[in-house]
């Protein structure tokens, strides 16, 4: 899927930096295979920073998308070069519309627009993580938090998928309200059947194994869960990342290997949640915007036990279709429930499902499209 696009359509150009496993190129992907049947004669090119023939692109199942990955070989200067080959590319190929997702990929598409006045696209940005917050982590803070608030007045779309991110970026920028779009994040599997399968795995955790997402902390909790409320219980951590020698190290200190496992990460998470009784998430405060995983999870029929973050009461209602916590005490009094629950806890599963598949699905794609080609 590599290639040049068709210059005599209108091309829409799709920035950002990988499709490794994670939330924003699961998006990318479900929005380009969705694209196939409501704007099939629309030619599509991804541009990838960080892009490589063994990610997640096999499941794009869309004839008209080319893959283009930034080929510079060096680590010095990459984002600098990566920004030229990208203005070049809008130079030449004339996109109609772009697509792009968060500030680092995002505010060298604006500055383009504001330097090139004169070629006229649509931009659109997916700002979908970083908070007020998380900004404060990045390379160059200061540097991206002036370019949000000067340069995203340019977009003709800023899309977040939750209120309270909405609300964190007016106060950051300038951009307009109107400008400003809520369209909440969706699962694939919101339209999937549920499967009729034991669920053997009393705790999962699936995500990527980095310290923001408190990875070590999930095993504590399910070393604590072991020791004090069930012995035999059998729990699972799905995923990659330099975190996963800290679980090792801890797993085989505890003599715990016989009740929690490692699992590298998959394409297909779906496997493991349909097994799964409870998902277990305790990210960092303030970090997060909404996780698609936990949408996977609830379409799955899992109970999810999540730490409070901003705007996930906007999806999970505490004691209905999951359960939020901020102590420790309300952590293990949840867990208890989700365990031993019996009906009650059926029914928070049914309920999950329905849930998803009524706010969650697919056809929140088109208020992507809807601004789009």
């Amino acid at each position: 899927m590599n290639g040049k696009p068709d210059s005599a359509k209108r091309l829409l150009l799709i920035v950002y930096s990988n499709l490794e496993p994670g939330g924003i190129p699961a998006k990318i992907i479900d929005i380009v295979n969705v694209m196939r049947i409501k704007k099939p004669d629309t030619p599509i090119v991804i541009l990838l920073q960080k892009g490589h023939p063994g990610d997640l692109r096999s499941l794009i199942a869309n004839p008209n998308v080319l893959i283009n990955d930034f080929p510079y070989p060096y680590p010095m200067g990459r984002r600098f070069f990566f920004t030229l080959w990208l203005w070049l590319f809008i130079l030449t190929q004339k996109p109609a519309a772009i697509l792009v997702f968060i500030s680092p990929y995002a505010l060298p598409v604006l500055a383009f627009k504001f330097l090139f006045f004169w070629q006229k696209f649509r931009v659109i940005v997916s700002e979908d993580h970083y908070t007020q917050t998380l900004l404060n982590r990045m390379a160059y803070p200061v540097v991206q938090r002036w370019g949000i608030r000067l340069l995203y007045p340019l977009a003709d779309a800023v899309i977040v998928p939750t209120h309270v991110l909405k609300h964190q970026l007016l106060q950051l920028s300038t951009i307009p309200e109107e400008k400003i779009r809520v369209v909440p994040n969706w699962t694939r599997f919101a339209a999937m059947p549920l499967k009729k399968s034991r669920r053997t795995i009393d705790i999962i955790h699936i995500g990527r194994l980095v310290k923001s997402k408190n990875p070590l902390y999930v095993v504590r909790i399910m070393h604590r869960y072991i020791k004090e409320i069930d012995n035999t219980a059998r729990c699972a951590v799905v995923g990659d990342g330099p975190e996963v020698k800290s679980l090792e190290r801890y797993i085989r200190r505890h003599q715990l290997q016989n009740n929690i496992q490692l699992f590298p990460a998959t394409n297909d998470v779906s496997e493991f949640l349909l097994k799964a009784k409870i998902f277990l998430f305790l990210p960092e405060s303030r970090t997060e915007g909404f996780p698609i995983i936990l949408l996977d999870a609830m379409a799955c029929g899992d109970i999810v036990i999540t730490k409070q973050f901003d705007g996930v009461n906007e999806v999970i209602r505490h004691g209905k279709n999951g359960f939020v916590y901020r102590r420790i005490t309300d952590l293990f009094q949840s867990l208890r429930r989700a365990t031993r629950g019996g009906k009650l806890i059926a029914a928070a599963q049914r309920q999950t499902s329905s849930d998803v598949a009524n706010n969650n699905s697919l056809k929140n794609i088109e208020g992507y499209l809807s601004f789009m080609i």
